[in-house]
């Protein structure tokens, strides 16, 4: 009885130090890369523009627990105009849960994400389509 215990104690050490080391694998810059271009995605498809006539750019920060929910969203560098505050924050919100990375080393628990938009037919660096 004695070394059945131990066999099993033995499995149980096993199991915990693979699940140890599954859960603590480097994530690659180019997965990284693809997570935070998920979350970009999440938030660009959820985002209902106020304005279809002028340059919007704005610096989204979210925060996310650990299933990928969004806890809190905050703007930056977004101009003074509230409609399109509102309609960014909501974006964030609107896109939880967010999609997980494969590798729990890849998941960042404060993300941010730039999203902009271009008018049709505003050349990229032509300010002269921001009226702020």
């Amino acid at each position: 009885i004695m070394r059945r215990v131990l066999q099993v104690v033995a499995l149980l050490l096993l199991t915990a130090t693979a699940r140890a080391q599954l859960t603590s694998v480097a994530c690659s810059a180019e997965e990284r890369a693809l997570y935070l271009e998920s979350v970009h995605d999440a938030v660009i498809a959820a985002w209902k523009m106020p304005y279809d006539h002028r340059y919007i750019a704005c610096t989204v920060l979210l925060t996310l627990n650990w299933r990928g929910e969004v806890l809190n969203v905050g703007i930056a560098n977004c101009g003074e105009d509230p409609r399109v505050h509102r309609s960014v924050v909501d974006a964030g919100y609107s896109a939880s849960p967010l999609r997980m990375p494969k590798k729990r080393s890849c998941f960042e628990r404060n993300v941010i994400v730039k999203i902009e938009f271009r008018p049709l037919g505003s050349a990229a660096g032509d300010e002269s389509v921001d009226p702020e």
